[in-house]
């Protein structure tokens, strides 16, 4: 029996809207083991360190959990994608950005070049994207994707910088106010930048495993032995032209640091063994985002893990 025909348009906008208000009000989701990734996703994130609990967990308890993205969580990734792109195209019109771009059209990606072509040379269409280098760190399988490399040497300045892009609100913009040098305005973006310039500068395997098979391809990058410098951009998602830059020297100590919870976490793995929590409780800043944050601390935890679904 079909549905009711109501022509009434109190009801339509009503029915719509509450189709509308469900995008933002769904539960989260759960996705277990038969759909989930093989391996754990070893990226570099923005928002919180890496944790070799959680890597562990992901293999041995049974469940991969990931907290569905909700609408205003895509509606801000979305957001931000699209000022990156502005960014990045501007920059490549201006003649300071290097890397491959590619036709929207065709799929065509250029070789590496300074600046932006003004045509895609396979098809002459005139819509080219920055194609973000794929880095992954050799030893660790750690991935990442940086916003672009900067060439400033028609300018006389011989150091090549890694630019990451990050999109905040306004009054986050605005209340931006540290020196540009020395202040950690948002720590871990540092972090995170230093991982990528690091990877970036040392080069890496094209056909390395932890890369997406799409991604994949024969050689090794050299890298960028000039890198010398990490530039920050923040630009205010409500005004685009509201925009604070921040220079950074990178660090080695802080990249081997970071990098060291991975190998820990794999030498964990290896000897079943579930390494020690980092947060104090599943209620801790750094844990929003952690498929575990509410199993991670039970007493039970331990004598439920299965460790004979290790990969070997």
């Amino acid at each position: 029996m079909g549905a009711m025909i109501n022509t009434d348009p109190i009801a339509i906008l009503r029915a719509v809207t509450d189709l509308c208000e469900q995008q933002v009000a769904r539960p989260p989701k759960i996705i277990f083991m038969e759909d989930a990734p093989a391996t754990y996703p070893l990226r570099n994130s923005s928002q919180h360190k890496f944790c070799p609990r959680a890597y562990v967990l992901w293999y041995v308890s049974g469940f991969r959990a990931a907290t569905e993205r909700h609408y205003s969580f895509d509606a801000y990734v979305s957001v931000g994608t699209a000022l990156h792109e502005v960014n990045q195209r501007w920059a490549g019109r201006q003649g300071w950005l290097y890397g491959m771009w590619k036709c929207r059209k065709c799929k065509a990606v250029t070789q590496e070049q300074l600046g932006m072509p003004l045509a895609c040379p396979s098809c002459g269409h005139r819509k080219m994207e920055y194609e973000e280098y794929s880095l992954v760190q050799e030893h660790t399988g750690l991935t990442g994707h940086c916003d672009g490399i900067i060439c400033l040497e028609h300018l006389g300045i011989p150091d090549w910088l890694l630019w990451e892009i990050k999109t905040t609100g306004h009054k986050n913009t605005q209340n931006i106010n540290f020196d540009p040098f020395t202040d950690q305005y948002y720590y871990w973006h540092y972090h995170q930048a230093n991982t990528y310039l690091h990877m970036a500068r040392d080069g890496w395997p094209l056909d390395h495993p932890s890369l997406p098979e799409w991604e994949q391809r024969p050689g090794r990058h050299p890298g960028f032995p000039k890198l010398a410098w990490i530039l920050h951009t923040y630009v205010s998602r409500d005004n685009p032209t509201a925009r604070k830059h921040f220079l950074r020297a990178p660090s080695r100590p802080h990249f081997d640091a970071d990098v060291y919870p991975i190998i820990v976490a794999k030498e964990a793995l290896k000897q079943h063994l579930l390494p020690a929590p980092k947060c104090q409780s599943g209620a801790d800043f750094q844990a929003r985002d952690c498929p575990y944050r509410y199993s991670c601390f039970s007493p039970a935890l331990e004598g439920e893990l299965k460790w004979d679904l290790v990969p070997t």
